[in-house]
């Protein structure tokens, strides 16, 4: 097994299991790769935190900390290639005018991907990302899929994907992920499904096939089924992509026969028993509960914060506009001024004067000036359901939208970084190495899997590579 985009070894912990661990899991990883580029506002690399305690916990041998564009080459031969391509490009996490895709600098790693495929002619594949992956970009919605799946066909996998929420299966988190699986021609279980509509092809969507018998679905999903050609192999034409709507669904299966055929539709989970929040939270006389993620004051900010909101934004470019234009306010004689006054407590947006609200609207424009800015209600997080998506900046004392907020034994706080680690299975403490930071733990599990997705996948993937 080759896992690139490693982290802090999710894929590998799911499917090889635990370095500690005396039971064979029939996996082995022979090479992985974890490296951290330097951000935009950066000059040199981050220090590579995932990529030490990758180490630490599974030792130094067959692991490269570099970049994968310059060891693309030196991937040894393996059966099953496993990564979870960064996804900043395509996630929900960033805005959609900001949404790069494919073309963007973490997307475009898809090649090195492609390349590593090529090159070594892996058995199966398994790829995980955000469900946005289906959908983007948002002026030609599914061309960024489209292209991976030409890309693999040409190659010769038939594939399928599917988005799962891990809290429907009785898992203790809300993580919405599509995960793509890829079949080598050499031993695609679709090689007999040439003819769409026949009973082999709707059975292994839907019963068959590693993600229907291990993320059940109910019957009637099959109802909706759409047959269709992959939008194009050797070429694909962009002007068919439009802003209106994808044309894959949740789930689905393309094979290589008559030119890429596909099925694609939208499943309907078996939902389990729910895993709530409250079984993943250190108790207050535990040793490792920390009394400062107590959340005791400016509650009132975080509440606003995550509550709904109906704002007005000027965009950083247009302060000189904005400072231009002058208006009669009390204390504020230009307009920046006043929407300063408003954004350096954003709660006073609660009590937006009506004439403060009319000088807003009056110079509300298109593409520059003043614009309306909402946001729905989050609120607290309960603690008898699984929990939201972690996300990156999930650690931090300042109020934030993303973060949650909850009460549990008679006090609000934050989660801890080891709470971060069981809402994605990891074993305790699995992120805690000298030096790092609460943020940086909380950063490395909001790129994480929920690793009880892998692990159920685990036993089919192990049947099909043999067989």
């Amino acid at each position: 097994m080759a896992e690139l985009f490693a982290g802090v070894g999710g894929f590998r912990l799911g499917l090889e299991g635990h370095p500690k661990s005396e039971k064979n899991t029939g996996f082995k990883v022979v090479f992985s790769n974890q490296w951290e580029p330097p951000s935009s506002t950066q000059k040199n690399p981050p220090k590579q935190w995932a990529s030490m305690i990758y180490e630490l916990r599974f030792g130094k041998d067959g692991h490269v900390n570099e970049d994968i564009e310059n060891i693309r080459n030196d991937v040894p031969n393996h059966d099953l290639l496993v990564g979870g391509f960064p996804c900043q490009d395509y996630s929900v996490a960033r805005t959609i005018s900001g949404e790069l895709g494919i073309e963007g600098e973490k997307g475009k790693l898809w090649t090195s991907i492609r390349h590593i495929i090529e090159n070594n002619q892996p058995k199966m594949i398994l790829l995980e990302n955000v469900p946005r992956l289906l959908t983007s970009p948002s002026k030609k919605k599914g061309l960024n899929f489209a292209k991976i799946g030409a890309d693999l066909l040409n190659l010769g996998y038939d594939f399928e994907w599917r988005v799962i929420n891990a809290g429907d299966y009785g898992m203790p988190q809300r993580r919405r992920r599509v995960f793509i699986i890829a079949y080598h021609s050499k031993i695609t279980p679709m090689k007999n499904f040439n003819q769409m509509r026949t009973a082999n092809a709707v059975s292994w969507l839907t019963n068959t096939g590693p993600f229907a018998t291990n993320f059940p679905i109910h019957s009637s999903s099959n109802e909706e089924i759409v047959c269709a050609d992959w939008p194009g192999i050797d070429i694909i034409d962009e002007d068919k992509f439009t802003n209106k709507q994808s044309p894959f669904k949740k789930a689905g299966l393309c094979f290589c026969d008559e030119g890429g055929k596909m099925l694609s539709f939208n499943p309907q989970p078996i939902k389990e028993p729910v895993s709530p929040l409250k079984k993943q939270l250190l108790d207050s006389d535990d040793e490792r509960y920390n009394q400062d993620y107590l959340v005791t004051n400016r509650l009132d900010y975080w509440d606003y914060v995550k509550g709904q909101r109906k704002e007005f934004r000027i965009r950083r470019k247009d302060q000189s506009w904005a400072e231009n234009i002058n208006i009669n306010a009390g204390t504020h004689g230009n307009l920046w001024s006043l929407y300063r006054y408003y954004m350096e407590d954003i709660t006073r947006w609660k009590n937006l004067t009506s004439s403060h609200k009319v000088i807003f609207e009056e110079h509300l424009g298109t593409n520059h000036g003043v614009y309306r800015y909402s946001e729905g209600k989050i609120g607290r997080d309960d603690v008898n359901r699984p929990s939201r998506t972690i996300v990156t900046a999930e650690i931090g004392k300042s109020p934030a939208r993303s973060r949650h907020l909850f009460e549990y034994q008679g006090v609000i706080r934050r989660l801890q970084p080891i709470e971060c680690e069981r809402l994605n299975q990891f074993p305790d403490d699995w992120t805690n190495v000298e030096g790092i930071t609460d943020s940086r733990r909380g950063f490395l599990m909001g790129n994480a899997l929920v690793i009880g997705v892998i692990e159920r996948l685990r036993g089919s993937i192990k049947k099909l590579i043999i067989q």
